[in-house]
C-alpha cells in the first residue's frame, strides 16, 4: 500500500508492529553511524489509518525510546491538523489553528528534552538493551551494563566526546511507574543523573583505579 514505509508503532494491535518499529530503528541506528551522520525521528500525533489516538504515555515512550537508540532529533506528524479526508483530525494544533489536547502534552515532553538537549548532541551511540517484557531485541555493544537492561526497561548506551559514558533509561510500560536498578561495569564507579524528570540520563566517569 501507500504506506507500507511507515514504521509507526502503538498500533492499535500493539505486538503486530512493535517489532518491526525496533527493527527499523536500529537499521537507521547502524546506518546513520557508519555514514556519520545524525538521525531525525518522526513520531505519531495523530490518529492515522490503524494508529489510534495517543495519550502522554505514549508520546514520551515514543520520544524515549527514539532518543535511547541515539535519534538526535524529534519531530511529530502531524504538527498542523490536514484536511485531506484522513484521520488528521487530533494533531498538535487542528485544521482551525487551535491547539488541541496534545499541545500541552508535547510542550511538556519537549521541555524534558530539552533540559538534556547539550548532552544528547554529544552522545554517540553503542549499543542499546531489551529488559524481559518489552518487545524488541538487543542490538550493539553492551559495554557498561553487566546484566543487560532491568525488566520491561529500554537501555540506550553510549560514549560520550570526552571518552565518558552515558546511558539512556526508558520505562517500557505505559501504565505503571517502575524503579530501575541496573549493575555497571566496575571501571564505571561515579555517576551522576542528569535529568529525572522524564526518563533517566546518566553519565559516568572511569574510575582511577
Amino acid at each position: 500500500g501507500a504506506h507500507r514505509d511507515l514504521h509507526y508503532p502503538l498500533r492499535r494491535q500493539r505486538q503486530m508492529c512493535i517489532r518491526d518499529s525496533f527493527e527499523n530503528l536500529e537499521a537507521v541506528r547502524r546506518n546513520s553511524l557508519a555514514a556519520g551522520l545524525d538521525f531525525w525521528q518522526i513520531v505519531l500525533s495523530t490518529p492515522l489509518f490503524d494508529w489510534p489516538d495517543i495519550g502522554e504515555a505514549e508520546f514520551r515512550w515514543q520520544v524515549w525510546t527514539s532518543l535511547a537508540y541515539g535519534a538526535k532529533g524529534i519531530s511529530y506528524y502531524t504538527y498542523w491538523g490536514i484536511d485531506d479526508g484522513a484521520p488528521h483530525w487530533n494533531a498538535i494544533i487542528d485544521v482551525y489553528g487551535y491547539r488541541t489536547n496534545h499541545y500541552p502534552i508535547v510542550r511538556r515532553v519537549n521541555l524534558g528534552v530539552a533540559k538534556i538537549g547539550s548532552h544528547l548532541l554529544g552522545l554517540q551511540s553503542v549499543g542499546v538493551r531489551h529488559g524481559k517484557g518489552t518487545e524488541g531485541a538487543d542490538i550493539g555493544d553492551r559495554r557498561y551494563l553487566l546484566e543487560g537492561a532491568p525488566d520491561r526497561t529500554i537501555v540506550g548506551e553510549f560514549v560520550r566526546e570526552d571518552g565518558g559514558a552515558a546511558i539512556i533509561a526508558v520505562n517500557d510500560d505505559l501504565v505503571n511507574g517502575i524503579r530501575v536498578t541496573a549493575r555497571i561495569a566496575a571501571k564505571y564507579k561515579s555517576y551522576r543523573p542528569v535529568s529525572r524528570i522524564q526518563q533517566p540520563l546518566f553519565h559516568k566517569t572511569p574510575s582511577k583505579d
